[in-house]
């Protein structure tokens, strides 16, 4: 057993009576996706084990990740059965933005099985002014992302924003706008007359999450 370098994943013990899964090597149950938010990246996953660490037939296994200074150290977790629940806690400005490439040894036979764990920095729309005029409406969407090393969110370039509107209850798609350096997207989108409901999306990224203004109501002439 290596020493663990860095933040502890803290082993939670499942209920008596929970059903075991044996398989092959440790697996993690994919996929495995996290949003960052603030300090602190929380990533929850669960795996199964086939071969007992201990006499009483425990199982445990050890997680590393890869850090910029390589596969670093980061967790462990243990369970009674072989169903082993994972929580690890990592410092925002040391967790890769995109894939994250981890790993887990089984401390039972020693197999090793990767993880790719996909981090997204959370995204956030600001709706500004929206007019409307003889079949078109026009209007202005800020965005942002959360940035680990500013401790904040700040403007997102370069990124897309859908604009959608709700017909026969779907949300189909309209228009796609483009943020500026300042992360503000404006534009105009071609519409039926009379009321509708659009919304402004932000879809996932490779390295930013989705997010949705939610509906709003508006009457095109």
């Amino acid at each position: 057993m290596r020493k663990i370098i860095g933040t502890i994943a803290t082993a939670v013990v499942l209920l008596a009576g929970l059903p075991s899964t044996a398989q092959a090597s440790v697996a993690p149950i994919a996929p495995v996706r996290v949003v960052m938010s603030g300090p602190v990246v929380h990533v929850r996953m669960t795996m199964t084990s086939s071969t007992p660490t201990t006499a009483r037939g425990g199982h445990g296994v050890e997680i590393t990740s890869q850090l910029r200074n390589g596969m670093v150290a980061t967790g462990e977790a243990w369970s009674d059965y072989s169903t082993i629940p994972v929580s690890i806690d990592m410092p925002s400005m040391l967790a890769p933005i995109g894939d994250w490439r981890m790993e887990a040894e089984d401390y039972g036979d020693g197999r090793v099985t990767p993880i790719l764990v996909r981090v997204l920095r959370a995204s956030r729309l600001s709706i500004g002014p929206l007019a409307t005029g003889s079949g078109v409406a026009v209007g202005m969407v800020a965005l942002t992302h959360y940035d680990p090393m500013a401790g904040r969110y700040v403007a997102a370039p370069g990124s897309p924003v859908r604009v959608e509107r709700l017909s026969a209850g779907r949300w189909v798609l309209a228009a796609t706008w483009t943020t500026d350096m300042r992360g503000v997207a404006t534009g105009s989108v071609r519409l039926p007359a009379g009321p509708q409901t659009i919304r402004y999306v932000r879809p996932d990224g490779a390295r930013d999450a989705a997010a949705s203004s939610g509906p709003l109501s508006i009457k095109v002439g």
